[in-house]
């Protein structure tokens, strides 16, 4: 772990060239707000020497994404959006600091060789690279991840997808892979030799914002406007939305008006009461990393200490109960199978 201070001295380190920050996520820490603020306020950037580049942002996305799927060779990139090349260009033109953001970055953060396409692009070897991720407390960020999630496909049950995060430290679903075990994470990307490590704790934001505290790190004299109070870019997910595309995707077809009027009755009980993953699953999952971010402790400090787990409301929901494969029995008509 030694190395992962190392990585935070060497970000302070003088250095006369210009920096390539690489936003790398991770998902559900207010990506899409810093990216919609980034892409918003381009001018002002400029104006602070900063180069957020239009080169590999699908569509009208306020990000780069295209060049992460690029990198992570990855089903949805498309030449069209823009490649690495383009946006090389594009940096080396502007010659000055630049950012590239992507939470899709984080499905290759285990394989740093990958990124060494960028690092070692010819069009950028007078810059040298900075690559800042977010981190989130393992229990809000697999409840936030597994709603987000259930609009792309996701079928497997709350309880099974836990297990799954507990043994590997890490989530595949298709081309995605998300990290949890963070000192894991951290100490395989200090080692890598082209470019620096920063980690900022999403629940110790500058300014209670991802936006305010990304600029603290890559420009901190500068001052962008603050979305309105109230305003979410990223919203969770409605909870009967959530449910009826994860038992669609379960069972392989639309659900009747009685299925769907069962799931609503459901979610409407659940958010009166309160719902979030169970005590055990949270007490389950704080023991699997709490080696893990005790590491993280010992060099940021209190700068990177997770809140504690909160204690669960009497009338709260369990997600295990929403997400499940008694709840799928139960739609479907069908019995579980006796327990051996």
């Amino acid at each position: 772990m030694h190395d992962i201070a190392k990585g935070w001295r060497l970000f302070a380190r003088p250095d006369a060239r210009p920096v390539l920050f690489i936003h790398a996520g991770l998902h559900k820490t207010g990506t899409t707000a810093l990216q919609k603020s980034l892409a918003q306020n381009r001018e002002s950037l400029g104006a602070h020497g900063i180069l957020y580049p239009a080169a590999g942002c699908p569509g009208d996305a306020p990000a780069q994404h295209n060049i992460a799927w690029q990198l992570a060779r990855d089903w949805r990139f498309h030449s069209t959006y823009g490649t690495l090349d383009d946006a090389a260009e594009e940096i080396a033109a502007h010659g000055g600091n630049a950012i590239i953001s992507s939470e899709d970055f984080e499905s290759i953060l285990r394989r740093p060789d990958l990124l060494d396409r960028l690092a070692h692009h010819p069009r950028l070897r007078g810059h040298r690279v900075v690559l800042v991720i977010y981190l989130r407390e393992q229990c809000s960020y697999v409840q936030s991840l597994f709603l987000q999630l259930t609009r792309n496909g996701l079928a497997q049950d709350a309880a099974s997808l836990v297990e799954t995060v507990c043994e590997t430290g890490a989530l595949k679903l298709r081309d995605w892979e998300f990290q949890f075990d963070y000192a894991r994470l951290g100490a395989k990307l200090a080692r890598w030799k082209n470019g620096t490590l920063v980690l900022r704790n999403y629940h110790q934001l500058q300014g209670g914002s991802t936006v305010v505290d990304f600029l603290s790190l890559v420009a901190p004299d500068l001052r962008l406007p603050t979305l309105e109070e109230g305003e979410r870019i990223n919203a969770a997910r409605d909870l009967a939305t959530a449910m009826q595309e994860f038992y669609e995707a379960r069972i392989g077809r639309q659900l009747t008006d009685w299925q769907l009027a069962e799931v609503l009755s459901a979610a409407v009980r659940a958010k009166e009461g309160g719902f979030g993953l169970c005590l055990a699953t949270r007490q389950r999952l704080a023991a699997r990393f709490a080696l893990s971010n005790r590491m993280l402790e010992r060099i940021g400090g209190k700068l990177m200490k997770f809140p504690a787990q909160r204690a669960a409301g009497n009338t709260e929901v369990p997600l295990e109960h929403l997400f499940s494969f008694e709840m799928q029995c139960r739609l479907t008509g069908s019995q579980p199978p006796p327990a051996f």
